[in-house]
């Protein structure tokens, strides 16, 4: 996980007022654990400095909810999703409607990404799953920033151009409050102490990834953790995972041990 352009170390940090509607949970529904330390430094930087800012990391870390949670401490905040867009064009278009801002009046890209910029002035754009987008949000990034808007920009891919905040799995600790809250949601209680050493094997697994933690956390009360851990390295270890990232191994068996479970469910 490197980032060419290293994020200046925090100073002052400063709780701005909250004047928006964006709610406190992350979009995805995970309780935010373990990211104190880098949401209190992407705060600190987004009040403090202009410009364009990125979140960079693998699948399932948490780049979404980690820029959810600092945007809700900004107002006026937009949080785009770039997932569908596909050129810069559709990236214009997405950023338009979700600000329902009328474009038609612009005949060409630069009109259109100048409008925007007018537009959105003292606003903080969230755009979203930007990594098959990367160039032209670099490109796109002076204009927006020179007409008064900060960009949060999250992307499994580092920018040499924009400066970035990269993220890993989750702490042991905070893997296993989130793995236990995520539980007990669905079945209270399910978790007990002699489900300890097989669920610290099996947050060992998946290297702390949140994604893979929710996913496998919503089977308790089908499966204990130590069947899921059993499944999980079973799925894991499937050859048709070789040369794969250890990252992606594992939220390819969480997905697996999922549909499993679903299977066996549904009685087939």
């Amino acid at each position: 996980c490197k980032t060419p352009v290293p994020l200046p170390p925090a100073t002052g940090i400063k709780e701005p007022t909250m004047t928006h509607a964006l709610p406190l949970h992350t979009p995805e529904g995970w309780p935010l654990l373990g990211r104190e330390t880098e949401l209190a430094r992407l705060r600190a930087w987004l009040t403090e400095e202009d410009g364009a800012f990125m979140i960079t990391g693998g699948p399932g870390v948490g780049k979404s909810a980690l820029a959810w949670a600092a945007a809700n401490t900004f107002a006026p905040t937009l949080f785009v999703s770039l997932a569908d867009a596909s050129s810069a064009e559709s990236m214009i278009t997405a950023i338009a409607n979700a600000a329902s801002i009328d474009l038609r009046g612009s005949n060409s890209i630069e009109k259109a990404s100048g409008q925007l910029g007018i537009a959105l002035a003292g606003h903080l754009v969230v755009l979203d799953t930007a990594e098959h987008l990367l160039r032209e949000c670099e490109a796109a990034a002076p204009m927006w920033v020179k007409a008064g808007i900060r960009l949060l920009i999250t992307s499994r891919i580092s920018s040499a151009h924009i400066a970035g905040l990269c993220i890993e799995g989750l702490p042991q600790s905070s893997a296993g409050a989130m793995f236990k809250m995520l539980a007990d949601r669905v079945a209270p209680g399910a978790i007990r102490e002699e489900d300890d050493t097989p669920l610290q094997s099996l947050l060992e697994q998946v290297e702390g990834i949140p994604l893979a933690i929710s996913l496998l956390a919503e089977r308790v009360g089908l499966l204990s953790p130590k069947q899921i851990l059993e499944r999980f390295s079973v799925l894991f270890q499937l050859p048709s995972n070789a040369g794969r990232s250890v990252r992606h191994r594992s939220l390819e068996a969480a997905i697996r041990v999922i549909r499993l479970v679903a299977h066996a469910t549904a009685g087939g």
